[in-house]
């Protein structure tokens, strides 16, 4: 998480989710993507909740344990977002 995620979720609750979600193309079927948000998801029994330097981060179950999440803040003409990206490792 980028310390300037970290403030803007700081600054909103303390909390925020990391869903993962799909994209569907013409040509190319779904593309699974992560997606974050600030504040608790509605349905937290789809979520297993980690602490991350003080921040509740409620992870989606379908993505739990397979590979590390990068949450970052976007800001484009002063809208503020949160951006989540998965770094891939190998085993």
């Amino acid at each position: 998480m980028t310390s300037e995620a970290r403030e803007f979720i700081v600054s909103k609750g303390g909390a925020c989710y990391v869903n993962e979600g799909g994209i569907h193309g013409c040509c190319t079927g779904a593309a699974p993507i992560l997606t974050a948000y600030v504040g608790a998801p509605k349905d937290i029994t789809r979520f297993t909740l980690v602490e991350v330097d003080g921040i509740k981060v409620y992870v989606d179950r379908k993505y739990v344990g397979r590979n590390p999440v990068r949450i970052s803040l976007d800001n484009i003409i002063m809208i503020k977002r949160l951006y989540a990206e998965a770094r891939v490792t190998e085993d």
